[in-house]
């Protein structure tokens, strides 16, 4: 029983293959079986560095969706307690605009509500009550709440909040949950 050297997916398909057995008896043929044998033991040693590496990912991606799930249903508790949150960042937002603003960073929005003390409720002293992960959930809901805003952010599509419909998760839909990557 012969034995074929090459192994998809790392040589093409219909590729010439050399099977041992085609091998003569010369030292350069012995040569060549020695250097298949490690070639088919190393392609073994990827293909199970491989596995190992698919399985992690899975459990990366994994512990990912339960960590945005966790911080989504903290997010939403947080905005059922701070409501005033959402509304001070569109007041915040319409007076950009109302200057000329043609774009901002939720971030800069973000730091203006820390350092105001009009905000109740929000920052006390030196701590601050508003949780740096919401950014992105926050821009996102304003985005779709209020349209005007839309193309006011430059927002990382990337995001694994990305496409959510954050206004009926506040609603209490969480089958969005089921919609995160």
């Amino acid at each position: 029983m012969s034995r074929v050297i090459t192994k998809e997916p790392f040589f093409r398909p219909g590729a010439a293959q050399l099977r041992l057995s085609d091998l003569g008896e010369c030292s350069h043929c012995d040569e060549m079986r020695a250097a298949a044998r490690r070639a088919c033991a190393r392609i073994a040693e990827l293909e199970a560095d491989l596995a190992l590496l698919r399985a992690d990912d899975e459990k990366r991606k994994r512990s990912r969706r339960s960590d945005a799930r966790k911080t989504m249903t903290a997010w939403r508790d947080y905005h059922r307690q701070n409501p005033h949150v959402l509304n001070a960042i569109v007041r915040i937002l319409d007076r950009q605009i109302a200057d000329g603003a043609t774009h901002t960073t939720i971030r800069a929005v973000w730091e203006g509500l820390r350092t105001h003390s009009w905000l109740p409720g929000v920052s006390s002293g030196a701590e601050f009550r508003l949780p740096d992960h919401y950014t992105p959930l926050y821009v996102r809901l304003v985005c779709q709440w209020h349209s005007r805003f839309i193309g006011l952010f430059s927002k990382k599509e990337s995001c694994r909040f990305e496409g959510l419909d954050l206004v009926a998760f506040l609603k209490g839909d969480d089958t969005v949950l089921e919609a995160l990557p």
